[in-house]
């Protein structure tokens, strides 16, 4: 399992040849939750795929006809075999038995159509919504063992969702998350794709008094993608310093910035005020693969005296 631990950001699965799920990585529990406690035929996907309608939950309804079809083909595989598994035909047998609907595309697939293979996928994640990922298969040959990865493409909308599943996955219980954007209609947007997610139509000046509308005296983090460049240092000021008392004393705040706009005058008074803002200021590598290049700062422990304060 040790190429599983360098994956445990990315959702991967282990399947064996009637689809029980053998192990998972982390990214791949907060996503499709836990399928690995079951016990019986239940521990099988297979099995629970045609008897078990919440277990199509998890993928668009769009593809379900589809994923019937992958399933019995890659049951016709495991029975065309010189020795077929023993519990490969009981699996199918009960099937047979138990679901008209296995029993009908069963009938209508061999071993010779596409079984469990790379392609694009839809999952659908209780608070994410539809997340638009692609399916990539490893298969071993001998051990019939698959690694099924779920990756996504960087700029897009499942990749910013699936970089959002440890956040959601860790969260305490009862975890608020709020959101402050001034576009109205990017603000209706984001409540209709993150439900999680309590998206306010607000201006970031006004971080202190949206927060106290809703009776919040302190948040864990904050985290920013405002245009620090593009304010005057007044501006700057203000916001930082409500930042810096919503947070608290253990609270984070971060924020990036891209690489060509850190010689710019604003970009230089930035980094001057988080300096006098928090005695805590790190700054993340250069990440060269997001365009343009950015790399983000890490800000703990606001000063007694925030910025601007005489």
């Amino acid at each position: 399992m040790h190429v599983l631990d360098r994956l445990a950001d990315t959702p991967v699965l282990t399947i064996d040849p009637i689809g029980q799920v053998l192990h998972q990585t982390p990214s791949a529990a907060f996503l499709f939750g836990d399928m690995t406690h079951q016990i019986g035929w239940e521990r099988g996907g297979y099995y629970r795929w045609f008897t078990s309608p919440a277990e199509r939950r998890h993928f668009c309804p769009s593809e379900h006809v589809l994923i019937g079809t992958e399933i019995a083909a890659d049951l016709h595989h495991c029975l065309d075999g010189d020795k077929p598994s023993r519990v490969a035909v009981d699996l199918v047998t009960m099937l047979l038995d138990e679901s008209a609907e296995f029993s009908g595309i069963w009938s209508q697939t061999t071993s010779a159509t596409e079984t469990l293979a790379s392609r694009q996928a839809c999952v659908v994640h209780s608070e994410l919504g539809h997340v638009e990922l692609h399916r990539e298969v490893l298969a071993d040959i001998e051990s019939g063992l698959r690694l099924v990865i779920y990756l996504s493409t960087p700029g897009t909308a499942g990749h910013s969702k699936l970089q959002l599943l440890p956040v959601i996955g860790h969260q305490t219980r009862g975890a608020r998350h709020l959101a402050l954007e001034l576009d109205r209609a990017m603000a209706t947007y984001l409540r209709e794709q993150l439900p999680f997610v309590e998206v306010v139509h607000a201006d970031a000046r006004d971080l202190g008094a949206v927060l106290a509308a809703r009776d919040i005296s302190e948040v864990t983090a904050v985290v920013s993608g405002l245009p620090w460049s593009l304010f005057n240092p007044v501006l700057q000021e203000r916001i930082l310093r409500q930042v810096a008392e919503a947070i608290g004393s253990e609270g984070v705040f971060t924020t990036f910035a891209y690489a060509h706009a850190a010689r710019l005058p604003s970009a230089r008074s930035f980094r001057l005020a988080l300096e006098q803002t928090f005695h805590e200021v790190h700054l993340s590598g250069l990440v060269w693969r997001n365009v343009p290049p950015a790399f983000s700062y890490v800000c703990r422990r606001p000063k007694s005296t925030p910025v601007g304060t005489p």
